[in-house]
């Protein structure tokens, strides 16, 4: 799949490719919802330092934890 084809991919089309091995996709499929995901932990929380963090947090949780999607 080419760069182009993976932009047009579906989620669960990214996670196989993500799983397969081509792991530089996580950025992309993070990209995604980054900006909503930013938002919500910036309500949540209100400190953009924290947010930061969290946000980093959350990104390595969910690649840890990708292989249990469904």
């Amino acid at each position: 799949m080419t760069s182009e084809q993976s932009t047009s991919a579906s989620d669960p089309q990214l996670i196989s490719q993500i799983l397969a091995g081509q792991t530089v996709l996580f950025h992309q499929l993070i990209s995604r919802y980054e900006a909503k995901l930013l938002s919500y932990i910036y309500r949540s929380c209100g400190n953009q330092t924290l947010v930061e963090d969290i946000f980093q947090e959350t990104c390595l949780a969910i690649f840890k934890n990708l292989h249990q999607y469904k």
